[in-house]
């Protein structure tokens, strides 16, 4: 049993006062009492270990009257979770000499390129948590890499190196090889800084991984002073019952118009890829072209599909190269002397006769198709 050497004073004295009258009593009860505290100790001394306990390190020698490693811990006030290491196993048996050694475990919140989970290590330094738990990483960049770990453990974020490609605006795709987690955290190594139109592909916050390629677009607005800008004319079209039905002429040339302009211009990675009139002065409005198109009736042309068909084999845009043209194969002497523009084939099949009928009313026939002529 424990030795309580006050307790057995404080009997020793009760005893002593008690007997204060009888000497001879009293001698005998101090040899008794000696002879009871010596017991006591032989008792302990025999029944005690020696055993050396070491808790993360710090090492302290104990005498118990435990025989098991958890005993001894019970002892010493020392509780574990389930996560420490315990050597040896609490089960075990303690002797005389014995060495009982307590690792605590630490827990590790780890980020791994963004990847998040739990471990645990008994290591008492980052460095020895690292080489415990397998992440060392060459050229990796670690938010915490020396210290002590306490009981209640600790964050590490690790960034892998990784090989990326790089486009920022107009300039060239460049490889980057860095030890970053997000799109973010890689713009901000290169020194890329975003303005507010500016965008980027993937997302900021995105994880970036091997071979990832960014993008990242300019995107600014612009003011863009146009002076003496030529303003184009519009044109209007009207009927006229006096030409031949579909043959077109202009009655009155536009002329473009003169303005001071102001363009709000969009430029993505250094190109113009819009722009909006915001501000304009008119120097000289524009003059409208005014075109007519005939509506006049032209007679039935059977006559003519026969001649066509006999010159040209009914091919109204016929151009051989021999000097002659359309379907009715006019030379262009006789064309433009009976009104015609440009080259006949150039011309529709109705306009191309409003000039035969014209050809042919003025020589009382088809005398100019003196072969296919007998066709009509």
């Amino acid at each position: 049993m424990p030795f309580h050497a006050t307790t057995v004073r404080a009997r020793l004295a009760r005893l002593i006062h008690r007997s204060a009258r009888s000497r001879p009593l009293m001698i005998s009860l101090v040899l008794v009492a000696v002879l009871a505290v010596a017991g006591t100790f032989a008792g302990y001394r025999q029944l005690s270990r020696e055993v050396t306990v070491s808790v993360d390190g710090s090492t302290r020698t104990v005498h118990t009257t435990s025989d098991t490693v958890a005993g001894v811990l019970r002892e010493q006030h020392i509780r574990l979770h389930r996560h420490d290491l315990v050597v040896p196993a609490v089960g075990s048996k303690v002797s005389d000499g014995s060495e009982v050694t307590v690792l605590y475990g630490r827990p590790i919140r780890l980020d791994l390129d963004g990847s998040r989970r739990t471990l645990w290590t008994h290591a008492r330094t980052v460095q020895a948590a690292v080489q415990d738990l397998g992440l060392r990483y060459a050229g990796a960049d670690y938010s915490i890499d020396r210290g002590s770990i306490d009981r209640e453990g600790m964050a590490l974020q690790i960034a892998t190196p990784k090989r990326m490609v790089l486009k920022v605006g107009s300039r060239r795709a460049t490889g980057q090889t860095l030890a970053v987690v997000t799109v973010r955290q890689l713009l901000a190594r290169v020194g890329v800084t975003l303005r507010d139109d500016d965008s980027v592909s993937p997302d900021l916050d995105s994880l970036v991984h091997q071979g990832e390629r960014v993008v990242v677009t300019r995107l600014r607005t612009a003011q863009v002073r146009k002076p003496q800008e030529s303003v184009p004319f519009r044109t209007v079209t009207r009927e006229d019952p006096s030409l031949p039905k579909g043959e077109k002429s202009i009655k009155r040339a536009g002329r473009p118009g003169v303005r001071d302009a102001v363009y709000e211009v969009v430029v993505r990675n250094g190109r113009a890829v819009s722009k909006r009139l915001v501000q304009q002065r008119v120097v000289r409005a524009p003059q409208p072209q005014v075109e007519l198109i005939g509506t006049k009736a032209v007679p039935d042309g059977s006559a003519w599909d026969r001649i066509a068909a006999c010159e040209s084999g009914g091919n109204w845009h016929a151009n051989t190269g021999n000097g002659y043209y359309g379907g009715l194969q006019f030379n262009l002497g006789t064309w433009h002397a009976y009104g015609g523009s440009g080259r006949p084939d150039q011309h529709s099949r109705e306009e191309q006769i409003a000039v035969a009928e014209r050809v042919r009313d003025a020589e009382g026939g088809y005398g100019a198709w003196p072969v296919c002529g007998k066709q009509a």
